[in-house]
């Protein structure tokens, strides 16, 4: 046990004595500065009083390593309670028991949820088998302030239901750094800058009234995601959605990475969607970052014409993308296309589904702007180099050193993107 530290056997706590501790452990959050748990596993079930998890109130919370305390049941969750608490956990691993993306029926079956609070700190920590990993943020009303300076370094995560680590809902200034992620069911490292007023009105247009909770209608805005850096991580096999994505937001850095074998969808994806603030102002930028073989099908969809989406996917689904740096990354066997360009809009609704007017008109009008490619190597793709599809060729995108080698089907696909639409700089082949 490290200095200054209070084991829970002093609150009535043993390991491996498969009682329910959960209310004992909240107990505990309550009661000390630093809290330790020996090695051995701990049983977490119920928690009297409604809680949905544990509350850390801004203190420490340690475990003897990731492969010596294990956390197990359904109420190994943390919240950091409070605007301003600096919450710190570390040195543990939670095995859950979800067996399906079901919060809605099944309630919340995150690890770490909700506000992070200020400068925390979550490392050395192992999750699998849970419907979330690390999401950080919420929706209003449960959320008073945006996340801010938090970091989550040396974590593994493995076998989720839905995201890695989703920085989320104004969550800004914040670092992820040495993580591995494989087998994650959404993206696994993702900025969601989400603009909770503009959620609101297109969720009630699409779904009606009762999608969005009475007490969540009027809440204000979070302000948007900014000055995120995800470095040195490595995404292995996420099963449904991306390895890298950035939804909107400023400043936002991805670097120094790896993502190998996606299975649904694209490898990297800089997508105006899900009622995001716009990009920028301030570039965000992915830099020095290996895709290999990354790109699939779209998930769920059992036509004859499914998507196939590039490894590296540019979307302008609810708007602009812009001020976007995408720099020393290689492509290397992507399934479909190496770069996808895709738009969206009025002409492309699917039968039978509803979009507000005013999203709809934001994509139609959407373009490019300010979006640049630099020293990117494309290796034997399966359909194209560069693709350009469904409209995706309005506005401008700069291209250097941006090199094809041995494309299945040709390097560039056009589609109706006029030539002012690739301003070639220097270095360019092989399209």
């Amino acid at each position: 046990m490290p200095a200054g530290f209070t084991s829970v056997t002093a609150f009535g706590i043993q390991p491996g004595d498969g009682k329910d501790h959960a209310n004992d452990v909240l107990r505990a959050l309550r009661s000390t500065s630093k809290l330790w748990f020996p090695p051995g596993d701990y049983l977490l079930q119920k928690i009297d009083g409604g809680n949905v998890g544990l509350d850390n109130p801004g203190i420490e919370v340690r475990g003897a390593g990731m492969w010596h305390t294990n956390l197990r049941g359904p109420k190994s969750m943390f919240f950091c309670y409070g605007a301003s608490a600096r919450c710190v956990f570390g040195d543990f691993s939670i095995l859950g028991e979800s067996k399906a993306r079901a919060e809605e029926t099944e309630g919340v079956q995150k690890v770490f949820a909700g506000p992070m609070g200020a400068n925390s700190l979550i490392e050395n920590v192992w999750i699998e088998h849970v419907v979330g990993a690390i999401w950080v943020g919420n929706d209003p009303p449960y959320q008073t302030q945006p996340t801010q300076n938090l970091t989550i370094r040396n974590c593994r995560i493995r076998n989720t239901y839905a995201d890695g680590i989703n920085f989320d809902n104004g969550t800004s200034n914040s670092l992820v750094e040495n993580c591995h992620l494989r087998n994650t069911g959404d993206d696994a490292l993702v900025v969601w800058s989400i603009k909770w007023t503009d959620w609101v009105k297109d969720k009630t247009w699409q779904l009606g009234d009762g999608f969005i909770s009475p007490a969540g209608k009027n809440a204000p805005d979070q302000g948007q995601g900014v000055n995120n850096v995800f470095r040195n991580n490595t995404v292995q096999m996420p099963w449904r959605a991306n390895c890298f994505a950035a939804y909107g937001g400023a400043g936002n850095v991805f670097k120094d990475s790896v993502c190998e074998d996606v299975l649904t969808y694209p490898g990297i994806l800089i997508d105006n969607e899900f009622s995001p603030y716009p990009f920028g102002p301030g570039t965000t930028t992915f830099s020095n970052i290996s895709l290999i073989r990354a790109g699939g099908p779209m998930f769920n969809e059992n036509t004859g014409n499914p998507w196939l989406h590039g490894a590296l996917k540019f979307y302008l689904r609810e708007g602009d993308v812009n001020d976007i740096l995408v720099e020393n990354v290689d492509i290397i066997d992507p399934t479909y296309s190496g770069i996808e360009f895709r738009g969206f809009g009025t002409t492309f609704v699917p039968p039978g589904e509803k979009f507000h007017p005013d999203l709809l008109r934001d994509a139609d009008n959407a373009k490019f702007r300010n979006v640049r490619l630099k020293n990117i190597r494309i290796t034997n793709p399966g359909r194209y180099g560069i693709e350009v599809i469904d409209n995706g060729g309005r506005g401008a995108v700069n291209f250097d050193g941006v090199v094809v080698t041995n494309p299945a089907l040709g390097g560039l696909k056009q589609d109706n993107a006029p030539g002012s639409f690739f301003i070639r700089g220097s270095g360019n082949a092989g399209w």
